[in-house]
């Protein structure tokens, strides 16, 4: 299970939980403020990060042959939208990027 306190303006708090079902579908719940919840299930969502174009092939198609969502990108600036964007479940992010180092990416994830 993964948590986290989402902010959309300084009134709406809102909590985001994602649980792994069997296979590669996910339950996210996302608890309102207000008390109101919705909850969807859908196939786990990940991010994969990653500049060289036959690696980041091989990796989605593997991960896709196993149910899962991926979206590939290729630039550190590029992950920082979609994950701001489209919310991911994983980020699967390459350390030895050209414009990013991988391991100094962590805090603003």
């Amino acid at each position: 299970m993964e948590s986290e306190l989402e902010s959309d303006g300084y009134e709406s708090y809102r909590l985001r939980c994602v649980f792994r079902l069997r296979g590669s579908a996910c339950l996210v719940v996302h608890c309102g403020r207000d008390g109101g919840h919705t909850m969807e299930q859908r196939p786990l969502r990940i991010l994969l990060v990653e500049d060289e174009g036959d690696v980041g092939e091989m990796y989605k198609v593997r991960l896709e042959l196993d149910g899962l969502a991926v979206k590939v990108v290729s630039t550190g600036a590029k992950a920082l939208i979609q994950i701001a964007s489209e919310r991911p479940d994983l980020v699967l992010l390459d350390v030895h990027l050209p414009d990013f180092d991988g391991l100094a990416a962590r805090p603003p994830l």
